[in-house]
């Protein structure tokens, strides 16, 4: 996908209601990527096109099989955007929100529907008792946090926000390039 159509496919998305705009940056050859020089141009582009809704980096195994290198080009990204989902099922997930938080990345605890977030980093003190919100899946944007009383809110940068996956919840445009 182009950058413009990117833009475009965005701004529509915007106008009917998202609140927020998945981003899943890949490649010219439509891989996924976490390189400095695929994330940067597509939030760049994003934004210098008017596109004012939060934007959210997939930060996957899709998208860097190696955890310590998805941790590195975290690191290297001269462009941020306003959240980043970390799926805790994935090895390296606690390394790479501490890597993001500490960039000032606010992060989406992607966790199976209901339940503590297993290993999401309470234990080691990154955060105060995230637990997912029921196993009704996530509503991104909603109002008063996550629902696991741990002071949750999105937007808050360096805070991880739980997003329960497997029920259905609403996630926004999902505009992926």
């Amino acid at each position: 996908m182009s950058p413009q159509a990117l833009v475009e496919s965005a701004l529509r998305s915007v106008a009917a209601g998202a609140g927020e705009v998945l981003v899943h940056p890949r490649t010219p050859c439509g891989r996924e990527s976490l390189s400095p020089r695929v994330v940067g141009p597509a939030l760049r582009a994003l934004r210098e096109g008017g596109v004012a809704a939060p934007l959210v980096v997939c930060a996957s195994v899709a998208a860097e099989p190696d955890p310590g290198a998805r941790v590195a080009r975290v690191r290297s990204w001269e462009v941020l955007p306003d959240r980043a989902e970390v799926r805790f099922a994935e090895p390296g997930a606690v390394e790479l929100a501490a890597a993001l938080a500490e960039r000032g990345v606010a992060v989406d605890a992607v966790v199976a529907g209901g339940g503590v977030v297993s290993g999401c980093g309470v234990g080691a003190g990154l955060w105060g008792g995230c637990r997912a919100p029921g196993g009704s899946g996530g509503a991104a944007g909603g109002g008063g946090g996550c629902g696991c009383g741990s002071g949750c809110r999105p937007g808050r940068r360096g805070l991880v926000r739980c997003v329960g996956r497997g029920g259905g919840g609403a996630r926004g445009a999902g505009v992926r390039p």
